[in-house]
C-alpha cells in the first residue's frame, strides 16, 4: 500500500466540540469529583488511512470501543485511545462511531468520525495543458465565432450557421476548425467540450489533421466518430495518435456530423499525456479490472503512482469488489435505426440500454474500458433524476444530464452536477449490433448504487433498495427499463419502491412481480403490433422513468408518472386487479412510443390511435370497466344512429372561431400551391356542419368529436374481424403499414408492384423513397397528379391527411377481404371539407369531391366483398374483448 499511515500526535481534547481545535492541557480530575468522562464528539478527516491518537479525560474506567467496520480501537493502560481508520475506497464519504463507556455509572460519550471521499484520482500526476496561440473557422454563425473555443468559458461557444441560412454538416459542407501553436514541443490529445444548455452541434464524426514541424500541408492524423449524442455538458477526448504530435504548427478538426447537423464547442483544449506509461505493464488488459499473470507484491511495491498501486494491491489480494463495478455491455441497436424499422419515426426505446448500478457524485472520476474497435468511442451518461425541486404542472425539476465520450484504456471524466447522477453506458450500433464483441467498462472504486433484475429474488432487492445512495434506482427487466425513486423525495416521502412495492397479495415483497407487470405490457403491445408474428426481434428495451413534474407524459426518454403517482404503479395489487387507468396511461404512453406516423397518426389521431395498445392491454389485464370505453354509446349515437341532437349543426356565428373548419378558412393560405384545395378551405368560413340527411358530404367529421369517439370506430373494426376469420387482422394492418415505403409496397394484403395509394401516401409523406415520380409515371391521369393536390415536396406531410386515410381503408380492405369505404364513410372519415386540425401543430385534412370520386372508383374496382348496412351496424356494436386475468409471477 502506497498510503501514508498518518499519526496524529496524542493530545489531550477535553472538550472537542470542533475539528482540529488546539491541543490543550490535560486536566486531572478528583476521583471524589462527578463521575465523569470527557471525550472529543466529532472529527473530520481525509480518506487516507491514519491512526488517531486520544488522550481521555476522565476519573473513572472506560472502555472504548466501535462498532463500524472500517475502525479498529485499542486503549492503553494508561488511558490513551488509539483509532486505526482504514482508508476510505469509495467516492462517498462515510462515517463512524468510536462509543466510551462505564456501565456501573451508566456513562457514554461517542466520538463521530467522518472520513472523507476517496481523492485519489484527483491526486494523480496531472496532464499537462498547452494553449492554442489562435483559432479560425471556415464558417461560424455571427457572434458565434470560434475564438470563443479558447476562451476558458464554458457557457460561451462557436456555432455553425444557423440564420439567416442553416449550415447543414455533411461529408460535403464539414466545419473546418483550424488551432494555431507557438513553440509548443508535443500534444498527445484534444479535449473536447459541447456547450452546456443544449445538445444540438454535438460532434459526430471528425477527422483530425495537422502540420508539424517544416510541414507544408496538412496530414491525416486519425478519424473518430464521437457519436453525436443527446444531452447537454457533452465532453470526449481525441488521441492523437499512438505517439501524438511534435511540434505541432497547427492542428484541424473537419467536422463532418453533429447532432441537429451543427457543429457547436464551447472550449478545444490540447494536452500532453502524463499518465500514457501508468498501466501498461501489469494488469491484464485496459479495463485494469484484473492483473496479468505471474503479478506478485515486489512488482506492486515498485509502482510509485498511489493510484495504481492501490488497485493492484487491492486485485492482489482479492479485496477489490467488482459486483456492479465491472461489467460487459452488449451492443443494441441504435433508437433511432429501431424507430425506422417499426415504422415510428422520432419515436425511440430507451436511449441508456447500459444501466451500470453506480452511483456518481460530484468530483473526478476514474473509468476504464477495454474492447471498444480501434478509433471509436463509448458515450457515457451521468443523470441525476432528481433535482431538488417538485412541482405539478411542469414547473419542476427535470433530469439533468451529463456525457462523456470514453475510449479504451483509463479515463478521467469530472461531474460537475450538484445532485448525485445514475451512470449509463450508450453502447448501439446502427447495423447488426448482434456481430460486436462486448465491450468491458470498469467504474474503479466506483458507488455501489445496485439496480433491479429478474435474476434477484425479491428479499435481495429489499436489501439493495435499503442501502441505495441515490434519491433513484434503476428497474433492469426483460423488456422495459424504469427508474423510481428509493423512498420518495423530501416533499413526497411517503412514495418509492422500498414503501410501496408489494405484490397483489398484499403481503409479500412485489420488485419480481411489478417488473413483470411492466414487461408484460410491452409484450402485448408488440402482439397487437406484429412485431412478433412478423419476427421483428425487438431486442431493445422501453424505458419509464418518474418525473417530479407532471402527472403523466411520454416524454424524449420515455413514459414518465409523476413521483406522488408512485404508490399506486407500485402497488401490484391495485395495478393487476383495480387500477385499469394505470394501466391504459401506461400503455398510452408506451402506444405513442409505437404510433406509425403518419399512416397510422394522420391529423387528429396523435391521442387516438395510441390507444389501440391501450385497449388490448386493458382486456389482456382482464378488466371490465373503463371510463374509456364508456365512449362507445356517444360514438354509435353521433354516427350510427346520426342523432345530433347534442351537436351545433349549420352556421352558429359565436363558434365559427373555435373549430377546425373556420381554423381552415383562416389558414386557407397555406394550400396556395393548390388552388382547387385552396378553394375548398374558403368554403369553410362559414363552418357549416350539415345533418347527413341533407348532405352527408358535409356532415360531422370524425374529428370533429372527441378523442375516446374517434377511437371507437377503430376498436369496433378490429373487435369484429378479429373474431370473423381474420384473427391477426390488427398484426397484419400494421405491418402492411410498415412495409408501406418498400420498393413494391406491402406484401401483405397483395403481391406485385406498390399500390397507388401506397404511393399516395408515400408522395405526400415528404415524398419518401421518391415515391412521387413512380405515382406520376404510373397514375398520370390520376386527379392527385393532373390537379396538383400534391406536389413531391418535402414539405407536403401534413399539407393534407387524406392520402394516409385513403391507404389505410384500402389496406384493412384487402386484409378482411370487404370493400370498407362504407363503413369508414359512416363514421366520418371521408367528408368532402377541409379541416385545419391542431395536434401537436396544425395539420390538414382536405378532401374535395374529385378526390371522393376517384377513390371510390378504386375501391369498387378491387372486387371485393360488399359491406350491407346491417353488417356496417354489426360492425359497429362489435362486444368488447374481455379476457381473463392472467397470473403474473413473483
Amino acid at each position: 500500500m502506497k498510503y501514508l499511515n498518518y499519526m496524529l500526535s496524542c493530545a489531550t481534547m477535553a472538550v472537542a466540540t470542533s475539528v482540529f481545535q488546539p491541543v490543550v492541557a490535560q486536566v486531572k480530575l478528583s476521583e471524589k469529583a462527578f463521575p465523569v468522562i470527557v471525550a472529543p464528539h466529532s472529527q473530520i478527516v481525509s480518506y487516507r488511512e491514519r491512526t488517531l491518537c486520544y488522550e481521555i479525560t476522565a476519573n473513572v474506567d472506560f472502555t472504548a470501543t466501535t462498532d463500524t467496520p472500517w475502525i479498529t480501537v485499542s486503549k492503553e493502560a494508561d488511558g490513551t485511545v488509539y483509532v486505526h481508520l482504514k482508508a476510505n475506497e469509495s467516492p462517498a464519504p462515510r462515517i463512524g462511531h468510536v462509543t466510551f463507556v462505564n456501565a456501573d455509572k451508566k456513562l457514554t460519550e461517542t466520538l463521530t468520525i467522518t472520513q472523507g471521499r476517496n481523492e485519489v484520482v484527483e491526486e494523480m500526476v496531472k496532464d499537462l495543458q498547452v494553449k492554442a496561440a489562435s483559432a479560425q473557422a471556415n464558417v461560424e454563425q455571427n457572434g458565434e465565432g470560434v475564438a470563443r473555443t479558447l476562451d476558458g468559458n464554458m457557457s460561451t461557444f462557436y456555432h455553425s450557421p444557423w440564420n439567416p441560412t442553416k449550415h447543414v454538416v455533411s461529408e460535403e459542407n464539414p466545419i473546418i476548425l483550424t488551432y494555431r501553436f507557438n513553440n509548443v514541443e508535443h500534444v498527445d490529445y484534444i479535449q473536447y467540450y459541447g456547450r452546456n444548455d443544449q445538445e444540438n452541434g454535438n460532434f459526430g464524426k471528425v477527422e483530425v489533421l495537422a502540420k508539424c514541424g517544416s510541414d507544408t500541408e496538412f496530414k491525416s492524423v486519425t478519424k473518430v466518430d464521437l457519436g453525436a449524442p443527446g444531452g447537454t455538458n457533452f465532453t470526449a477526448r481525441i488521441d492523437l495518435g499512438k505517439t501524438g504530435l511534435t511540434n505541432p504548427k497547427e492542428i484541424q478538426l473537419k467536422v463532418t456530423s453533429g447532432k441537429g447537423d451543427f457543429a457547436c464547442c464551447a472550449e478545444m483544449e490540447f494536452y500532453v499525456d502524463n499518465r500514457k506509461n501508468l498501466f501498461g505493464s501489469i494488469f491484464a488488459d485496459e479495463s485494469l479490472s484484473s492483473l496479468k499473470e505471474g503479478i506478485k507484491q515486489a512488482d506492486i511495491d515498485k509502482i510509485e503512482d498511489e493510484f495504481t498501486a492501490n488497485l493492484a494491491q487491492q486485485l492482489l489480494n482479492g479485496t477489490y469488489k467488482k459486483d456492479y463495478r465491472v461489467a460487459q455491455y452488449k451492443a443494441k441497436l441504435t433508437p433511432q435505426k429501431l424507430s425506422e424499422q417499426l415504422g415510428a419515426p422520432g419515436k425511440l426505446y430507451d436511449q441508456i440500454e447500459g444501466v451500470t448500478g453506480i452511483n456518481m457524485r460530484k468530483g473526478k472520476h476514474a473509468i476504464a474500458v477495454s474492447g471498444l474497435p480501434e478509433g471509436e468511442t463509448l458515450p457515457l451518461s451521468l443523470i441525476a433524476w432528481y433535482v431538488g425541486k417538485v412541482g405539478g404542472n411542469f414547473d419542476g425539476g427535470n433530469p439533468v444530464e451529463y456525457t462523456y465520450s470514453l475510449r479504451n484504456g483509463f479515463n478521467e471524466i469530472e461531474y460537475k452536477g450538484d445532485y448525485d447522477a445514475l451512470a449509463y453506458v450508450r453502447y448501439y450500433a446502427d447495423v447488426n449490433p448482434e456481430t460486436r464483441k462486448p465491450v468491458t467498462v470498469h467504474f474503479i472504486n466506483g458507488e455501489v448504487n445496485g439496480y433491479l433484475s429478474p435474476e434477484k429474488s425479491n428479499e435481495e432487492i429489499h436489501e439493495m433498495l435499503a442501502k441505495a445512495p441515490n434519491t433513484c434506482i434503476d428497474l433492469s427487466g426483460e423488456h422495459v427499463h424504469s427508474i423510481w425513486t428509493v423512498n420518495g423525495v423530501k416533499e413526497n416521502p411517503n412514495e418509492g419502491l422500498y414503501k410501496n412495492c408489494k405484490a397483489d397479495d398484499r403481503k409479500s415483497l412485489g420488485y419480481r412481480q411489478f417488473m413483470n407487470v411492466l414487461d408484460s405490457l410491452v409484450v402485448w403491445e408488440h402482439e397487437i403490433l406484429g412485431l412478433n408474428k412478423y419476427k421483428h426481434n425487438v431486442q431493445n428495451r422501453t424505458a419509464a422513468y418518474v418525473n417530479f413534474t407532471y402527472y403523466m407524459f411520454q416524454g424524449g426518454r420515455g413514459v414518465s408518472f409523476h413521483v406522488d403517482q408512485e404508490h399506486r404503479i407500485m402497488d401490484c395489487y391495485n395495478l393487476i386487479h383495480s387500477d385499469n387507468d394505470a394501466i391504459w396511461g401506461l400503455s398510452h404512453e408506451w402506444g405513442h412510443l409505437h404510433q406509425m406516423t403518419p399512416y397510422f397518426n394522420w391529423a387528429g389521431m396523435g391521442e387516438v390511435t395510441n390507444n389501440m395498445k391501450s385497449y388490448y392491454n386493458i382486456m389482456r389485464m382482464g378488466f371490465r370497466q373503463s371510463d374509456k370505453i364508456n365512449a362507445w354509446p356517444a360514438a354509435r349515437k353521433h354516427f350510427i344512429d346520426e342523432d345530433y341532437s347534442d351537436i351545433e349543426i349549420g352556421f352558429k356565428a359565436h363558434r365559427t372561431n373555435s373549430t377546425m373548419r373556420h381554423r381552415a378558412y383562416q389558414a386557407r393560405n397555406e394550400l396556395s400551391f393548390c388552388p382547387e384545395m385552396m378553394k375548398l378551405a374558403e368554403a369553410m368560413k362559414d363552418s357549416v356542419v350539415t345533418h347527413p340527411s341533407k348532405n352527408v358530404a358535409k356532415a360531422l367529421s370524425i374529428n370533429e368529436v372527441g378523442v375516446g369517439e374517434t377511437l371507437c370506430p377503430f376498436i369496433m373494426l378490429y373487435n369484429y374481424f378479429t373474431t370473423h376469420g381474420c384473427p391477426d387482422f390488427a398484426p397484419d394492418w400494421y405491418e402492411s403499414l410498415r412495409q408501406n415505403d418498400d420498393e413494391n409496397g406491402s406484401q401483405i394484403e397483395k403481391k406485385g408492384e406498390a399500390d397507388k395509394y401506397e404511393l399516395l401516401a408515400s408522395a405526400q409523406n415528404n415524398n419518401k423513397n421518391g415515391k412521387f415520380d413512380e405515382l406520376k409515371k404510373r397514375f398520370p391521369e390520376s386527379v392527385w397528379v393532373k390537379n396538383g393536390y400534391i406536389t413531391g415536396g418535402t414539405n407536403q406531410m401534413w399539407k393534407n391527411s387524406v392520402p394516409y386515410i385513403m391507404n389505410y381503408i384500402r389496406k384493412t380492405s384487402r386484409i378482411s377481404g370487404y370493400n370498407l369505404m362504407p363503413y369508414f364513410e359512416k363514421w366520418g372519415f371521408l367528408r368532402q371539407v377541409a379541416l385545419n386540425i391542431g395536434d401537436y401543430g396544425n395539420k390538414w385534412y382536405v378532401m374535395t369531391p374529385a378526390m371522393y370520386e376517384e377513390f371510390k372508383k378504386d375501391m369498387d374496382d378491387l372486387k371485393l366483398k360488399t359491406l350491407t348496412p346491417e353488417m356496417i351496424k354489426e360492425i359497429s356494436n362489435s362486444p368488447d374483448m374481455f379476457q381473463n386475468a392472467p397470473v403474473f409471477k413473483n
